[in-house]
């Protein structure tokens, strides 16, 4: 939501949170849940560069690392070409925890272009060093997230390539965009396949085929399905 939005800044107020449940063969369930609030204040400097800070306090419960703790993060947003070309540019720290073991830190950046409605080509280009994505549900609805945070710890680098072909739907019910997308990590590499569809009553549904290769030549090559949905209102 939004707190102040003039000219040239920017105070947003968000919130999120997540449970999670895993189980492994003969053992117990393990559980894990977060609960997160913060703000986020932006400045234009110019048409089109503006600098962020972000702050938020979250509380981490169930099995693993419990306890409140406080996130700070940072960074820059270009934008030229009519909205077409975006560059980002940040960073995010868990600088206080109940837990003094705990440690989460990220620098990432990002090169988008496309049509600021999603219509024709797309291209995404997307490094990464540790646990950089941006707090919330954009980072929990990320198809790579659950298999990311298993595949190695913080500090890990990978490199996301994304390419997409918007194209309108019947009916104007929104743009349907078919995917191809492949991350390189220390441990290997993936590969994804997918469609995906963002309606224009805020609906968005997508499905993938993943195919995940280790750097191991020994451990066999690794197949998935992801699905997701989400509705803005």
């Amino acid at each position: 939501g939004t707190v102040v939005s003039g000219r040239r800044m920017r105070l947003l107020y968000e919130a999120d949170a997540f449970l999670s449940q895993a189980r492994a063969r003969d053992r117990d369930p393990v559980r894990a849940s977060r609960v997160r609030a913060g703000m986020e204040s932006s400045i234009l400097l110019s048409g089109a560069l503006s600098p962020y800070l972000e702050a938020a306090l979250r509380r981490d419960g169930g099995d693993a690392e419990t306890g409140m703790g406080l996130e700070l993060g940072g960074g820059l947003r270009l934008v030229r070409l009519g909205g077409r070309l975006r560059v980002e540019a940040g960073t995010r720290s868990l600088v206080m925890h109940a837990d003094e073991d705990l440690s989460e830190w990220g620098v990432a950046a990002a090169l988008r272009y496309g049509n600021p409605g999603g219509l024709g080509p797309t291209a995404e280009l997307r490094p990464v060093w540790g646990l950089a994505d941006s707090g919330g549900m954009q980072a929990l609805w990320r198809h790579s997230s659950v298999a990311d945070a298993s595949s190695g710890p913080p500090g890990q680098r990978r490199i996301e390539l994304q390419f997409g072909y918007g194209t309108p739907m019947r009916h104007g019910a929104g743009v349907g965009r078919p995917l191809l997308a492949v991350s390189l990590r220390d441990r290997g590499r993936d590969y994804r396949l997918g469609y995906e569809a963002q309606l224009q009553n805020g609906l968005a549904v997508s499905a993938s085929t993943v195919v995940r290769e280790a750097a191991d030549p020994w451990q066999p090559v690794a197949y998935g399905v992801s699905a997701r949905a989400s509705l803005i209102w």
